[in-house]
């Protein structure tokens, strides 16, 4: 620091040049003041401002603001409505299911009607008793089966082969 004519020191900084050597000292000076007319021209473009952004201020900022906390309880308050109309709704369409259920038992396959069982035993019945059953009732003509080689192996037809 170098002092100037009045005795005060005055900050100075070094200016570097190319090669790397200082050139000079330069002293560093302070900006003038600004005058009142500049500050309250200030004051009147941010008061111009506020009014502009309906007098709200940015100084309550982050997630735990007053404007943040209000904002994420309104989203919850809209989330937890949801959700009660979805239980709602789904309570509805369960007991619609129920009620359906109940209407199509009797006249369907249900446990003890005789239908129900007629199917059951159909579909656990071999194709030979299919076939015997068709048979009876007249629904369709059944030749009887063309009696093969009986060599008393008990081999299927459908393995044999035909001799040559």
């Amino acid at each position: 620091m170098k002092t100037d004519e009045d005795g005060e020191s005055v900050p100075v900084t070094k200016l570097i040049g190319e090669a790397g050597n200082t050139t000079a000292e330069q002293p560093t000076t302070k900006p003038p003041p600004v005058s009142e007319e500049v500050l309250q021209q200030r004051a009147a473009a941010a008061e111009r401002i506020r009014a502009l952004m309906g007098g709200k201020t940015r100084d309550n900022i982050g997630p735990a603001s007053n404007d943040e906390i209000t904002r994420k309880d309104a989203r919850i308050e809209e989330l937890q409505a949801d959700k009660r109309r979805l239980e709602i709704e789904n309570i509805g369409l369960r007991s619609e299911v129920e009620e359906t259920k109940a209407v199509r038992k009797p006249e369907g396959e249900g446990e003890g009607s005789e239908l129900g069982n007629l199917l059951r035993a159909w579909d656990r019945a071999s194709q030979g008793a299919r076939e015997k059953f068709k048979a009876r009732l007249g629904l369709v003509a059944v030749e009887p089966p063309a009696k093969a080689m009986d060599d008393g192996l008990d081999i299927p037809e459908c393995l044999r082969r035909a001799a040559p």
